[in-house]
């Protein structure tokens, strides 16, 4: 456990009752702990844990073998999560599953939560009393339990037979499906029973559909904020341009520069904070000029100004009800890493640079495409060489190259790959 000097100041009854389990709070400066994440610019709470991934009590991987030669001559209830991957409904699965004394939650290494860590922070610790087995194929792992003496319930809106009309065997999985599809076909071929819970006719299933978060990056003129404008138009969710977030901020409070330049801690109040936000409808062409774009640029190298801007877009990701799409360039590196989608839009510069060059032409502003070029090579190098969360692409991220590909086709593209989420 890694903790600031402040941060023991406000909770000290945190560090008694860590050092009561045997774990003994290190104080360290608040940089370590950002350093933890890899980005100066992370905000966190002064406190951080080091975890090991989920495994057996010898620090071996937990295997579905485990469970079942531990359970040969018993009672035993194991649960299949079917690409559950709403971390949030996760989490309190497991937390119910420790309630009914549940032997394991099985997940697929593909299409759930993957980090162990973030598994047992959703299901408030209770990933620590379930043990939580991850498997290459949900289907063959039905297999082996059957040939183990195990029945496999999937809990189905069509299922034939309600809950109450079951009489469960000894030894039972328990299938659940996802948040917007339910059980997958061939999931459901290989339960024995198909279960359904009798509701109220005003309401026919107690799934929920994902809150899809969609974070989008890439350099300067890629075109992702377009694209991220008309998906979250399409998709009927929220949509935030981080990029003119940090425009906003140089126009607006252009006395805090002078902050950030001497790396003083930057604050804003709850009415500058709302300030900043309105103006994000503003269409004013001011915010788009070269100027403010480089401004710009050179306060999100600063990492006081990140700090400063990072939780007003993590809230409007938290409070948008259907869910939100954020382009910028940190999005799914440090923003949203957690994001349901993660993009990565790019083209070639010589392809931006034309499109910047006939934006400022249609704004009847002099450009030269030569110098619109070099600004924006400058910029791609500011960018993505700053210390302070610099432009990445990425593992887990859809790469879009749309260098020679019309508006239309691009976010027809993506939309069908992001189906796959939904």
């Amino acid at each position: 456990m890694l903790v600031t000097g402040e941060f023991l100041k406000k909770y000290p009854e945190v560090a008694r009752m860590a050092q009561s389990k045997g774990v003994h709070p290190r104080r360290v400066a608040a940089g370590e702990i950002s350093k933890i994440w890899g980005h100066s610019g992370m905000a966190h709470q002064g406190i951080a844990l080091r975890v090991g991934r989920l495994s057996g009590h010898d620090g071996s991987k937990l295997r579905v073998e485990d469970i079942v030669s531990a359970h040969l001559s018993n009672t035993s209830t194991v649960v299949l999560l079917d690409r559950v991957t709403d971390i949030n409904n996760v989490g309190a699965i497991v937390r119910s599953a420790a309630c009914f004394d549940v032997d394991a939650v099985i997940l697929p290494e593909h299409h759930s939560p993957s980090e162990s860590c973030v598994i047992t922070k959703a299901s408030s610790g209770a990933a620590d009393i379930v043990p939580v087995v991850q498997v290459g194929n949900l289907v063959k792992t039905m297999e082996y339990l059957k040939q183990h003496g195990y029945w496999c319930y999937g809990m189905d809106a069509g299922g034939d037979k309600a809950l109450h009309e079951i009489s469960f065997c000894e030894r039972r999985a328990i299938i659940l499906g996802s948040e917007g599809k339910g059980i997958r076909r061939l999931t459901r071929e290989h339960c024995d029973h198909l279960v359904k819970i009798p509701m109220s006719a005003r309401i026919d299933s107690l799934n929920r559909s994902k809150r899809l978060v969609i974070a989008i990056d890439g350099p300067s003129s890629s075109g992702k904020g377009t694209l991220a404008k008309e998906l979250a138009n399409v998709l009927r969710m929220q949509h935030l341009d981080t990029g003119k977030l940090y425009r906003v901020f140089a126009v607006k409070f252009p006395h805090k520069y002078s902050q950030a330049r001497s790396h003083e801690e930057i604050r804003l109040n709850t009415e500058e904070e709302e300030e900043m936000l309105a103006a994000l409808n503003n269409d004013d062409p001011g915010y788009y000029s070269e100027h403010v774009g480089r401004m710009a640029s050179i306060l999100a190298r600063n990492s006081q100004v990140r700090s400063a801007l990072l939780p007003i877009q993590r809230q409007f990701v938290l409070n948008a009800p259907q869910g939100a799409v954020v382009d910028g360039r940190d999005i799914a590196s440090v923003v949203c890493p957690d994001a349901d989608v993660k993009i990565f839009v790019s083209a070639y510069a010589s392809v931006r640079a034309r499109r910047r060059f006939r934006q400022l032409c249609g704004s009847n502003r002099k450009a030269m495409y030569k110098t619109v070029l070099f600004h924006l090579l400058h910029r791609d190098i500011r960018d993505t060489c700053r210390s302070s969360a610099p432009l990445v692409r990425t593992e887990d991220a859809i790469y879009l190259n749309n260098s020679h590909m019309q508006k239309a086709a691009a976010l027809r593209e993506l939309v069908e790959k992001i189906k796959t989420f939904l």
